[in-house]
């Protein structure tokens, strides 16, 4: 099966890191018959479209208006500078005579440095007999970060989905994931009866007085009736994963008593394959819940 990424934008680059290794080429790409004419329209891409045509995108949005127009970045470390506009207007001279025109007026502003826009183009290509819109090649590298990350935003921002193309522009197959650092138990309802023995063969390792309170803390979350549960392992040991799929949820406990409770609207299958950094570091949890007084009203407000 085809990968496909739908979302309308991303902080990090976890969408592609679990498909594409150091060093790889890659583009982003979508079946130019996938997208509606309307949206053809509002992004600037040339009519009729046609293998070898290029285009910058229009602006539509905020990653889009950066990459055709740039930014400013304002400077309020000083003083502030004395610009001039043009603006058509009346005044009448100091003898009463009234006067009208074009002049020059001058104000203040904060100086600006500006950014400027990287303009990156979509490319039409076509691609075993199909046209498909995509970015340049790209090389999948830490040292590229901020620049695929740019190009992966222009897309989603243009078409909310984009497919993985590796360097002969054929599509990436999405691969069957590997678990790493969870032991998955069986589908089905976990509430507190059901879940119990499984976490305090985790929590029994703890000092009695801890083991009540984070007894307290996933009796609480097993109440919601989770339908998924996952033991951390390696880096994500100490931690629990509970999933509410009707909800589309994941809420992240660890027995460590100072750590917070993540909430999470990934999938299990993108989920079980990121690190602890990129969840927890890589702001991709929907909510932090710290463990105050407010901790069960604040956990009811998403999985209640």
């Amino acid at each position: 099966m085809n990968l496909k990424i739908s979302q309308s934008n991303a902080r990090t680059l976890s969408p592609l890191k679990p498909y594409l290794s150091e060093g790889q080429p890659f583009s982003l790409g979508l079946k130019v018959s996938d997208i509606c004419d309307s949206t053809l329209n509002k992004i600037g891409a040339p009519s009729p479209i046609a293998a070898g045509d290029f285009f910058v995108p229009s602006a539509i949005g905020k990653t889009t208006n950066f990459n055709a127009h740039g930014d400013e970045i304002v400077d309020r470390s000083g003083g502030k500078e004395t610009l001039y506009r043009m603006v058509d207007r009346s005044w009448t001279d100091w003898h009463g005579n009234p006067h009208s025109g074009v002049s020059a007026v001058a104000y203040k502003r904060w100086p600006r440095t500006l950014v400027e826009p990287p303009e990156e183009e979509l490319q039409i290509s076509e691609i075993n007999g199909e046209l498909f819109i995509t970015t340049r090649r790209l090389i999948f590298s830490n040292q590229n970060d901020d620049e695929i990350l740019h190009c992966l935003n222009l897309f989603l921002e243009c078409f909310q989905e984009c497919e993985l193309l590796n360097k002969d522009g054929e599509a990436v197959q999405s691969p069957r994931l590997k678990k790493r650092n969870w032991t998955l138990l069986p589908q089905g309802a976990y509430p507190w009866a059901q879940a119990k023995s499984h976490i305090q063969s985790v929590t029994n390792q703890l000092p009695k007085n801890e083991q009540i309170v984070i007894d307290y803390r996933m009796q609480k979350i097993s109440a919601f009736s989770p339908d998924i549960l996952a033991i951390g392992l390696g880096g994500f040991n100490g931690y629990f994963a509970f999933g509410f799929t009707d909800k589309k949820l994941f809420v992240l406990e660890s027995i460590h008593l100072d750590n917070a409770t993540y909430i999470l609207n990934e999938d299990w299958e993108k989920l079980s394959n990121l690190s602890k950094r990129e969840i927890i570091q890589g702001n991709l949890h929907e909510a932090r819940i710290v463990h105050s007084g407010a901790w069960y009203r604040n956990l009811k407000r998403f999985i209640g």
